[in-house]
């Protein structure tokens, strides 16, 4: 939203543009824009300053024609506007949060824009040329004690910025944001190029608390006019953390098409790939492509280590989709596609609707949605090593001529289970949050959540850690158990790295003979059914766990600890 008061431009051209960020907007915290100046110490300053230029209620007029309307249907609120800077001005805001929808952000602003106008003529007739500022200071106040009512401490995703610009030229648009004493938090150069620009910033770059005021500020270093299309903090769709990002090649690695062109990189992507990698997001390929003559170029540049499980073929896109999806054992609605053809991204969309689809261009953004957000971890910066593990196991168990348990076992694995040390407790947190397909409980307990478990003497708590010939996975499970009765498993989570290798029979089976052995009559677990956990109910049928009781979607299942208990021969344990 903008103070509009004292605009007197007319925009006459068309906007044109497309938004490149695919990501639906749910919702907009407003925030009220004025015009400021860099050097301000107004009013004291008027009679000194040579760049004062009288205003009709008697300030300062910083922007050339203030901050003119444009009508724009692309924009948030049916409106963006364009701003003339001049040598000294700058834009200013008092920021507040709270998720306002696009309906009634649009209703919100079209009446304060209604109300500035009535300002306007109210000030040309009461104030005049008197430097009496009263009608402006109470209209201004009036808009800003208005949206603040909407604040609370429901934070926003991101800072968006989308701006045109008809400079030939780059300019430097800079973005800051000041505590109440004054004390720069955030400060970020912005380039802006001929054309239309996009900026997303996480929230969580920002450095905002709760406790604090803030100041928003926008600023350029030369004279310009500048279109803001959106200039807001926003709130995303909700999504699922994504754990790994397919990438078409042709036009969206890279620029050019490898089978005609030289290609080249695109600016800043492989940095993004690697830091997507270093948060334990791994990155793969889906591509029509011949597969050997990319895995030969992909390694003659240094990179073809950052991609695991590449789909490199000439099938249909959502085929390699599911085939990718199958051969990491993780959730379809945790994997992000991107493509630069609209018709290969509506393609794998139709076939696989809870993929997250993304446009090429909007690659420079990936990092700032809150889908890209995730908990890192020692364990995190070693995923790609397992997924590149569990590739290799993959190709062996193709040519394996035995049967499941035959190729278990020589793969010579080592199951321990422990008690978690407090250095690792974010990874039992982070196994809590990403598992969705076995998770037993479907819980998402905070960290203070997990801490009281970990204090409790009616708790213990359990992290798994699996290896094998083809190395170390690192700690893959996490579970808790209740002993104030029989004991009962009260929460169960694993990754599916190690699904379908038996580790999730081996643990409760594990603790069946550890209970037996300390006169516990039964060993309890708790399934909670969800839209995504079905995997993890195999454990119970495959045991033969009997039901105890029943409550809505939670059933309790036993292992009768009196009868003779079966024993699963396909990995050492170990117990520390």
């Amino acid at each position: 939203m903008y103070s509009t008061e004292f605009s007197k431009g007319k925009y006459k051209n068309k906007l044109k543009y497309e938004i490149l960020c695919s990501r639906k907007i749910e919702a907009v915290a407003p925030i009220l824009w004025s015009e400021h100046c860099l050097e301000c110490a107004a009013p004291l300053c008027y009679g000194k300053c040579p760049k004062y230029k009288r205003r009709i209620d008697g300030r300062c007029k910083l922007f050339n024609n203030g901050i003119t309307p444009i009508k724009d249907r692309n924009s948030f609120y049916g409106q963006s506007v364009s701003i003339e800077f001049g040598e000294w001005s700058k834009l200013e805001a008092d920021v507040s949060f709270t998720p306002l929808s696009l309906k009634k952000i649009k209703n919100l602003n079209k009446n304060l824009q209604l109300f500035s106008k009535l300002l306007y003529c109210a000030s040309y007739i009461f104030e005049g040329r008197k430097k009496l500022w009263w009608l402006t200071n109470k209209g201004y106040n009036f808009k800003e004690k208005t949206i603040k009512k909407y604040s609370n401490d429901n934070y926003p995703d991101a800072f968006f910025l989308s701006a045109i610009s008809n400079n030939k030229k780059k300019l430097n648009l800079f973005f800051e944001i000041k505590k109440s004493d004054n004390t720069v938090i955030y400060r970020n150069s912005i380039i802006i190029n001929e054309g239309y620009n996009e900026k997303i910033i996480s929230f969580n770059e920002l450095n905002i608390k709760a406790e604090d005021n803030y100041k928003v500020y926008l600023y350029t270093n030369k004279k310009c006019e500048i279109i803001f299309t959106m200039l807001d903090f926003v709130y995303f769709e909700k999504k699922k953390k994504i754990k790994c990002v397919a990438w078409d090649l042709d036009n969206t690695l890279w620029n050019g098409v490898f089978i005609e062109d030289k290609v080249k990189f695109k600016d800043g992507i492989i940095d993004i790939i690697k830091e997507l990698d270093s948060r334990g997001i791994v990155n793969s390929i889906v591509s029509k492509n011949n597969e050997e003559e990319i895995l030969k170029f992909l390694k003659k540049n240094n990179i073809d280590e950052f991609f695991v499980m590449p789909q490199i073929n000439w099938n249909p896109k959502s085929i390699n989709i599911n085939n990718l999806v199958k051969q990491m054992n993780i959730g379809i609605d945790t994997v992000a596609f991107i493509d630069d053809n609209p018709f290969e991204r509506e393609e794998v969309l139709t076939k696989n609707p809870n993929v997250n689809i993304y446009k090429d261009c909007e690659y420079k953004n990936l990092l700032s949605y809150p889908e890209f957000q995730v908990i890192i971890t020692e364990d995190t910066k070693n995923r790609r090593k397992t997924y590149k593990m569990l590739e290799q196991q993959n190709k062996e168990f193709e040519n394996f001529s035995g049967d499941i348990d035959d190729f278990l076992k020589q793969c010579k694995m080592k199951a321990t289970f422990r008690t978690p040390k407090e250095s690792e407790y974010n990874r039992c947190y982070e196994l809590i949050q990403r598992t969705n397909q076995l998770n037993s409980s479907g819980r998402r307990l905070t960290l203070e959540e997990l801490e009281e478990y970990f204090k409790n003497d009616n708790f213990e708590t359990y992290l798994i850690q699996v290896e094998d010939k083809f190395g170390n996975y690192g700690i893959v499970g996490f579970s808790i158990v209740d002993i104030s009765n029989d004991p009962t498993i009260t929460d169960f989570v694993i990754s599916c790295r190690v699904a379908n290798k038996k580790v999730e029979h081996t643990y409760i089976l594990y603790l069946a003979k550890k209970y037996k052995e300390k006169g516990f009559k039964s060993l309890k677990m708790n399934y909670t059914k969800t839209s995504k956990n079905g995997p993890i109910f195999k454990v119970v049928s495959d045991l033969n766990m009997k039901e105890y009781s029943s409550n809505n979607n939670s059933t309790i299942y036993y292992l009768d600890l009196k009868n003779k208990l079966e024993t699963i021969d396909i990995m050492q344990v170990n117990e520390k």
